[in-house]
């Protein structure tokens, strides 16, 4: 019985995958890193540029699936994906320095803005800063723990996962704490002469400093709701799927948020570098362009980099007017159709991870809703041009 109940579900997840369509990607290109920003899923990727002549750009994260590395926010204890509930309305567009995400609710609008940065002395584009910004639109005081989740690839083919400026190699998992972090953590490219590699910097002038910093296999990661508890004794495997499967969680811890105030926290990560990287804008003009098959987003006018500050911000914001359910809804354009039908894809496949994770028989009802549901959506499927069979 619980075979069958497992079977059920994984069909019913191919089927959702079928109409899973990504809206598109924006590409910006500066210096030695490219950035790429998947609307719809809310996820970002980097790739770099080897030092060869002629050599193309890497991935500096896993990049088959973009929406394993993400970032999650608690706020009154509850985790939320960005990109994935459907109480945020999701935008993302080019700015004069990198892109951003913006994504809005009834209670907070959360900015994530991509500015390139490069190696302390630089003027070459090699990473990029991340400012992520919380702002609490809503009439009560708030508190929001923010977690990046980085799903790393490029030491995963030598036992070096990842190597600090302290430590030389990684190999199991450990947790590291604000007072005894290193400058810096490196997943190096396995056997590459040049040092290669995804680099994150845990300090320096403007950087937020994370109060923990857990390097563990990438589905312990996933699958914790929040925290997560490392042990000396476990390599990056999980058995019998995830092997071999490093990944790197960053925690910043609850801030309060009084109504009408901000609180932003700032990383600078990209292409290795021996010297780090400094948040210091890089001067490389900017280049941009959608992704094949992608959306074009809206450009806007000149933005100056974001000033390096206290990490608590104080920005006004009038909460979003909220409609009334009981008036007539407007029609929505198929942007914004499509994120909704998105954010359903997810709420459904959460529920069907809750199901399997229930460990009971699937009764007749709860298959009737699930095929219910898909059904509908793969009938609104049919209003996106995929080019699938």
């Amino acid at each position: 019985m619980k075979a069958r109940r497992i079977a059920i579900p994984c069909v019913l997840l191919a089927a959702l995958a079928a109409i899973a369509v990504p809206l598109g990607a924006l590409e910006v290109t500066n210096g030695m890193v490219r950035l790429t920003l998947h609307e719809g899923i809310g996820r970002f990727s980097l790739a770099g540029l080897g030092q060869a002549s002629g050599a193309s750009f890497t991935p500096l994260l896993v990049a088959q699936d973009p929406r394993s590395s993400m970032v999650s926010i608690l706020v009154s204890d509850r985790v939320i994906r960005l990109g994935e509930s459907s109480d945020f309305l999701e935008a993302v567009e080019k700015t004069a320095t990198g892109a951003l995400f913006t994504w809005t609710s009834k209670q907070i609008v959360v900015t994530e803005t991509f500015s390139f940065i490069g190696a302390p002395g630089s003027d070459v584009a090699s990473g990029v800063r991340v400012d992520l910004q919380v702002t609490n639109v809503s009439e009560q005081d708030l508190a929001v723990a923010v977690r990046y989740l980085f799903d790393t690839w490029l030491g995963e083919a030598s036992s070096v996962h990842f190597r600090t400026d302290t430590v030389a190699g990684l190999t199991r998992e450990l947790t590291v704490t604000k007072d005894e972090r290193p400058a810096y953590w490196v997943s190096p490219l396995a056997d590459n002469a040049e040092g290669f590699g995804f680099q994150c910097m845990l300090s320096g002038e403007g950087v937020t400093v994370p109060d923990r910093v857990v390097f563990a296999n990438w589905k312990r990661l996933s699958d914790s709701a929040w925290s997560y508890t490392t042990s000396a004794a476990r390599t990056f495997s999980q058995a019998p799927y995830s092997m071999n499967d490093s990944a790197v969680g960053q925690y910043y811890d609850s801030r309060p948020i009084p109504r009408g105030e901000s609180v932003t926290v700032t990383l600078a990560l990209g292409r290795a570098s021996p010297s780090g990287l400094t948040l210091q804008t890089a001067a490389t003009a900017v280049a941009a362009a959608a992704a094949p098959g992608a959306t074009t987003a809206a450009e806007t006018t000149a933005v100056e980099a974001p000033a390096v500050e206290a990490p608590v911000e104080t920005t006004p914001v009038e909460a979003p007017a909220v409609e009334e359910p009981a008036e007539p809804t407007p029609a929505l354009d198929p942007v914004t159709e499509a994120r909704t039908d998105l954010a359903s894809i997810n709420e459904l496949l959460r529920k069907i991870e809750r199901l399997l994770a229930d460990g009971s028989a699937l009764t007749a009802e709860e298959l009737a809703a699930l095929e219910h549901s898909i059904a509908a959506l793969k009938e609104r499927s049919a209003l996106y041009g995929t080019g699938r069979e």
